[in-house]
């Protein structure tokens, strides 16, 4: 297994690659001694080194983003004010307006952000001595078996 150079430039004599997961922009890499938890995201690259015996503890937890809430709720609001805001006068009626097709438009697309709010994203919570909990994909369930093997 190939290991790139900034992560073989951490290795010790001796340490050799066990074990490589790629997921969702997360590339981790395991060694007989640790784990190396790389994060690529568009505009930056975060790497993150943990001994085995170090993690503390291994979760599976639910997360649901508060952004998308508020959007959810900015859509719904915006969709009131466009059905508020129309322009045809109350005492001739031609049909509904623009406007309320785009706020019917805009209730729909809240109602589908409120569904994803409230599904959440799964994934795998790492709590390390000394850092942040790193949260990592549902994906990732066999290298969470891998650390709980690893771990003393």
């Amino acid at each position: 297994m190939s290991v790139p150079s900034e992560i073989a430039s951490f290795f010790t004599p001796g340490e050799i690659l066990l074990k490589r997961w790629s997921v969702k922009g997360w590339n981790i890499y395991a060694t007989q001694y640790r784990i190396f938890l790389c994060k690529n995201s568009v505009f930056s690259k975060q790497v993150i080194e943990a001994a085995y015996n170090y993690i503390s503890s291994v979760e599976l937890s639910r997360k649901r983003p508060l952004s998308r809430l508020i959007s959810a709720i900015l859509l719904f609001v915006t969709g009131y004010f466009l059905m508020m805001i129309d322009p045809t006068p109350r005492y001739y009626y031609t049909g509904p307006s623009i406007s309320h097709y785009m706020a019917m438009i805009l209730f729909l697309i809240g109602i589908a952000f409120l569904v994803w709010f409230i599904i959440g994203v799964q994934g795998f919570t790492l709590h390390i001595v000394g850092r942040k909990p790193i949260i990592t994909p549902k994906e990732l369930t066999e290298m969470v078996r891998f650390i709980r093997e690893k771990r003393p």
